[in-house]
């Protein structure tokens, strides 16, 4: 993957204030949940593209790296909420391999929907430290959801007919529930969940009613509308936002609590006459293979919060300060508290979960790899490979506002660079 990043904004506003807002005209490249270097001028945070400079990023992508849906967007240190929270951000997707998923799975259409939560009033405040004009509002300052970039927008749908939703759900904040709450005529909606931040589940599909998304998060799900008319999707009556999530959105009421629109479905046209999705296990690389069973090298803990924009009681420190050191190609262990008030991201490997008490046990089960979570339980253990990798591996708070201001830490990965795990067959035949 060869991307390069132009910097265009005006050279101005370059004050520095460590772990806080700074430099807003500074920015750089973050592939959210890609397999990959975090070195040189791969998928490296600590690189900075100043204004009116450019840089030229070369990703190699493994072999084995599994299909799915990522995203990309800025992770300068300081400059990530203002940036990625004002629509700095994009859809990567890996396709599958040959094979890799069943006929229906691989030739269902698919939606790709980038949400992106714009949190004007946050934005706005940030932006007013700065004296450059990055950002500027005219009218509402209320939060609004975009959709492809759109307010609200209309999806077609034929009857009776799969389509793969590739949700990337790009808030910098504001972790919200969505569902299909309201429908008109002979409409209704359900969803197979079939992977989640670019990993397939288990076993899939899962039937969901309700997907709790957050910062940074993804979730492609199957979904078929039987009979002509509409339906609404969007934050429902059960939503576990912050705040008052999408205040320009339309609030409806069909007698069941109603829910707050982003999007509306139309269904239309003859019935295309899908049948039910059938139960399916892909095969996975090294890296995915399940370590539900697997005894840990090294057990690390990560707390998130208790006590300022803190991981494990410390701000971010630099970038040559390490919480532990880790070795290419071993098991390690995480126990990880604070979720339930802020989303864990970690870059390089996904994360499988081990043992969790969850809110939602439909959405959130035992075996389910991640590279964010959040979930009102608070807590969980999960295991990952340093796979393939050496150099730095960050964790943070994928609340950008908190990642600025100093919740952010690194584990540093030595060894052979390459090295894979060399007991992935026995712990998952």
């Amino acid at each position: 993957l060869n991307i390069n990043l132009i910097n265009d904004l005006a050279d101005v506003d370059n004050n520095v204030a460590h772990n806080n807002y700074q430099t807003p005209n500074t920015t750089n490249l973050h592939t959210h949940g890609l397999h990959v270097s975090s070195s040189g001028v791969a998928d490296n945070v600590f690189l900075e593209v100043e204004p009116k400079h450019s840089q030229l990023y070369t990703i190699p992508i493994p072999d084995d790296h599994m299909g799915g849906t990522f995203w990309y967007h800025p992770h300068h240190h300081g400059s990530t909420a203002l940036q990625a929270g004002g629509g700095a951000a994009g859809v990567l997707i890996v396709d599958d391999g040959e094979n890799e998923v069943p006929p229906e799975i691989a030739e269902m259409e698919e939606m790709v929907m980038m949400m992106l939560l714009l949190d004007m009033s946050t934005i706005s405040d940030i932006q007013a430290e700065f004296n450059s004009d990055l950002w500027q509002i005219t009218g509402t300052t209320s939060s609004v959801v975009l959709v492809n970039g759109q307010t609200e927008p209309v999806v077609s749908m034929q009857v009776n007919k799969w389509y793969r939703w590739r949700i990337v759900y790009a808030s910098s904040d504001d972790p919200t529930t969505f569902s299909f709450f309201e429908y008109t005529g002979d409409t209704s909606c359900e969803m197979q969940l079939l992977a989640k931040d670019g990993v397939y589940l288990p076993t899939a599909p899962r039937e969901v009613t309700e997907l709790p998304l957050y910062s940074g998060t993804r979730a492609d799900v199957a979904v078929r509308c039987t009979g002509v008319g509409t339906g609404s999707f969007g934050s429902s009556s059960r939503r576990r936002s912050r705040r008052n999530l999408m205040q320009r959105g339309r609030t409806d009421d069909d007698g069941g609590g109603g829910g707050t629109t982003i999007l509306t479905v139309d269904v239309s046209g003859d019935d295309y006459g899908a049948a039910d999705l059938t139960s399916f296990t892909v095969n996975r690389p090294c890296y995915l293979a399940d370590l539900t069973s697997a005894t840990a090298d090294q057990t690390d803990t990560v707390t998130l919060g208790g006590g300022g924009f803190v991981v494990n009681g410390d701000a971010f420190t630099d970038s040559t300060t390490y919480l532990d050191t880790f070795t290419t190609g071993e098991i390690v262990q995480l126990e990880i508290s604070g979720i339930a008030n802020h989303p864990y991201h970690h870059h390089v490997n996904h994360f499988q979960i081990v043992t969790m008490t969850a809110s939602d046990s439909t959405y959130f089960q035992v075996g389910d790899w991640h590279d964010t979570i959040y979930d009102g339980s608070g807590s969980l253990t999960a295991r990952f490979y340093t796979d393939k990798f050496t150099g730095k591996m960050m964790i943070h708070c994928h609340i950008l506002i908190h990642e600025d201001q100093g919740m952010m830490a690194l584990w540093n990965i030595e060894g052979t660079e390459g090295a894979e795990y060399g007991g992935a067959r026995l712990v998952d035949p």
